[in-house]
């Protein structure tokens, strides 16, 4: 696994088939990029080897399933 410094704007930057969100909503409208706001987080470097070796963790769920199930929740949990 490799660990990649992700920003908003990066992550906004996949579009169409290559962002697992778009795909699990079934959307194909683009992520719109804008500049970020108050207190938004402008930077984070995850490293899922150093989360195993230090904290013994490790995914049980694939991201792309986990965005599926949290979709799912939050879709049914929707108010009318």
């Amino acid at each position: 696994m490799l660990a990649h410094p992700q920003t908003g704007n990066s992550l906004a930057r996949l579009s169409g088939r290559d962002d697992p969100c778009a795909r699990v909503a079934t959307s194909d409208i683009p992520a719109e990029q804008a500049e970020a706001r108050l207190g938004e987080l402008q930077r984070s470097f995850l490293d899922p080897m150093r989360a195993a070796t230090e904290l013994g963790f490790t995914a049980m769920v694939e991201l792309e399933d986990g965005l599926r199930a949290t979709w799912d929740w939050i879709r049914s949990n929707e108010k009318d």
